[in-house]
This record gives structure tokens, C-alpha cells and sequence, in this order.
């Protein structure tokens, strides 16, 4: 849960930053202004999401001494809860940024496409927590849960979506802030200065350091739970 709560506020902090500091579309707010209009809707469902990891960690114990299959379920439940949370979020600060600052569409939409890029983020370190989390309950509790191939992606499948979809929303990321760059380059060909271009590149380096981060993040979660689960499978071999 602890995670959970520091992972929200990063990302919030990190719009925050974006707003004050780095989107060249935005007047200059002060730090003040932009907590409550970025921020506050995070916060406002922060609670909701700590409920939601608390049931989902309950569930293990429920779902797992009872030996049924919904088990495998969590961590998608958990990715799903993330990404829909952070839609959420990333539509109310949308609705802030419309009807009281009365910032560019395209403006708010990349700031929803950043909140769904960190749902999407989030919600796979999410999966994978949970995920690790049914592991090590399986290597305590020594517990058997069977389970249908269609409840479970391979390693190479999860591998493959999680890479696809990092990929994805980088390229999305960027291409969308280079079309309002290229836009209001076009808008505004006799008032450009140097300082203009250099906040466009500001921007595009900003998004793209914060996904690589992030991608970096999940690889090494991913690799903690491929090494727990092959302990598991090794374990199960010596006993055999």
C-alpha cells in the first residue's frame, strides 16, 4: 500500500512539474495553482485506489486457501483498476484545464494521454506486484491452485504486451508533441525566438525520460518475478 501511495504522488508530482515548468502551452502557474488543478483530482482518488489494493490483497488469502482459480486474476484486476483510476484522473484534470484555465484541446488531450500512460505504467508494476505477491504465497503456503492456460499469459506474451505497449505510448507520446510544436510553430512564424525551440525540446526530452524511467522500472520488476517463479519451478524439481 505504501508503494501504491509514493507512486501517486510521484506521478502527481510529476504533472505538476509538467504544468509549472515544462509545457510550452501553458501560461506559468504557480506551484500553488497547479496542486489543486493537478494534483487535487489524483488525490481525490488515491483513496479509492488504496481500497481497491486492499481488497485485491485480501483476495489472495480467500482465493488461494480456497484453491480457485480467480487467483490468477488479480494481477489483471490490479492492471485494470490502475489504468481506469488514472483515466479518471487524467479526465478531471481535463475538466479543470477546459472550463477554469481554458488551455488548447490538444493541450488537455496530451495531458490525458500522459495520465493513461501512467495507468498503463502503474498498472503493470501493479500486475507485477500482485503477481509477485501470489508467488511468494504460493512458495509459503505450499498451496496447489489449478488454473487454465486462458487465465495465464506465457512469459514471452506478458514480455511481448508489456514491450508493445512502453513502445507504443512513447511513439504516441512524442508524435503528438511534435504535431502541436510543428502547429504552433506554423501559427507563429513571425513572433519565433530561440527560447521557443528550446522549450519544444524541453518538452519531448521531459516525456521521454519519464517513460524511460518508468520502462526501466518494470523490466527489473519483471525480472524479480521471472527469477522468484523459476525458484518455484526448481523447487518443485528437486522434490520430484
Amino acid at each position: 500500500m505504501i508503494a501504491i501511495i509514493a507512486y501517486y504522488i510521484f506521478f502527481g508530482l510529476v504533472l505538476v512539474i509538467y504544468e509549472t515548468q515544462i509545457c510550452p502551452f501553458l501560461e506559468c502557474s504557480g506551484y500553488l495553482e497547479a496542486l489543486k488543478n493537478t494534483f487535487g483530482p489524483v488525490l481525490l482518488l488515491l483513496p479509492l485506489r488504496v481500497y481497491l489494493f486492499n481488497w485485491h490483497q485480501r483476495k489472495i488469502n480467500v482465493f488461494g486457501m480456497a484453491q480457485n482459480p480467480a487467483l490468477f486474476s488479480l494481477p489483471w484486476r490490479e492492471f485494470i483498476t490502475d489504468l481506469v483510476v488514472w483515466l479518471l484522473a487524467g479526465l478531471g484534470i481535463g475538466f479543470v484545464f477546459v472550463f477554469y484555465s481554458h488551455v488548447p484541446v490538444l493541450t488537455v488531450l496530451k495531458v490525458i494521454l500522459g495520465c493513461v500512460a501512467f495507468g498503463l505504467f502503474g498498472g503493470m508494476l501493479c500486475f507485477l506486484s500482485m503477481e509477485r505477491r501470489i508467488i511468494e504465497f504460493l512458495k509459503t503456503e505450499k498451496a496447489e491452485v489449478a488454473f487454465t492456460p486462458k487465465r495465464m499469459f506465457s512469459v514471452s506474451r506478458k514480455m511481448l504486451f508489456f514491450t508493445i505497449t512502453v513502445l507504443l505510448f512513447m511513439v504516441m507520446a512524442i508524435l503528438l508533441m511534435a504535431f502541436m510544436n510543428i502547429n504552433y510553430l506554423l501559427d507563429h512564424k513571425g513572433f519565433l525566438r530561440m527560447d521557443f525551440f528550446f522549450s519544444f525540446f524541453k518538452e519531448i526530452l521531459f516525456a521521454f525520460s519519464i517513460l524511460f524511467v518508468l520502462s526501466l522500472f518494470i523490466l527489473a520488476r519483471y525480472s524479480q518475478n521471472l527469477k522468484a517463479n523459476l525458484s518455484i519451478q526448481l523447487g518443485v524439481m528437486e522434490d520430484i
